[in-house]
């Protein structure tokens, strides 16, 4: 199953006009030479400014290392890549995943891609995957561990709520009253009207009510035994 991993990663906005600043002149007391090979690059980066605008600069690290030509196969998490992506480019990631090219990054095209999506930048196994596959995959990623962790909230809230004590409640007068009358006031078992107790036919204990569908009338000596059968 194709799957994919997230690179981590930097991005710097407006690259371009970031080079036409770093080669910018440096004032007195430099040689001319060099300072006219500085001249030189900052006509190219304001050029380039002119020509395509501004850019985004993209470096990755941990790409695995997979040709042959490669000395060291282990994956370095150090190792990096660069790439620059122009900005009109750049935005579009935002709805939907842009590819970056790799023939120079080290890595196998038969066997990976990257990907850069919401700022993001992605390795992934399969080639072939197209932008709504990759899509399409993180946003399954996602939804996977939005209901984890909901599921992760909800059983947090119910081990809470059953750790938690009940406190009992005095039974309302008016259910009292309404529980009384609809017994007639005598013991539900034996008819008795000494010792007359309210009883929770679901006791309190195991989440019963103090609603009248839940209290009968019991004297004494039924509800002790009722409390016998229940223990």
């Amino acid at each position: 199953m194709a799957f994919l991993k997230q690179l981590r990663a930097t991005h710097t906005e407006n690259a371009r006009s970031a080079d036409v600043e770093l080669w910018s002149p440096r004032g007195h007391g430099v040689d001319p030479a060099y300072e006219g090979q500085r001249q030189h690059m900052r006509d190219e980066a304001k050029a380039e400014l002119e020509q395509y605008g501004e850019a985004v600069d993209v470096v990755a690290y941990g790409l695995p290392l997979v040709r042959e030509k490669w000395h060291d196969r282990r994956d370095n998490p150090e190792r990096k890549h660069e790439w620059r992506i122009e900005q009109k480019d750049w935005l579009e990631t935002s709805t939907l995943p842009l590819r970056l090219p790799i023939e120079d990054s080290g890595l196998d095209e038969s066997r990976h891609a990257v990907w850069v999506f919401e700022g993001k930048v992605f390795l992934a196994e399969d080639p072939d995957l197209t932008p709504e596959d990759v899509r399409a995959l993180l946003n399954q990623d996602r939804n996977r561990r939005r209901l984890a962790l909901e599921k992760a909230h909800a059983l947090q809230a119910m081990s809470q709520q059953l750790d938690k004590p009940r406190q009992r409640e005095r039974v309302p007068q008016e259910v009292r009253v309404e529980v009384w009358q609809r017994d007639g006031g005598r013991c539900v078992e034996c008819a008795s009207q000494a010792n007359l107790e309210f009883d929770h036919i679901i006791p309190f204990a195991m989440g019963g009510s103090n609603t009248a569908r839940n209290l009968q009338l019991l004297c004494g000596d039924c509800n002790r035994r009722k409390g016998m059968t229940l223990g």
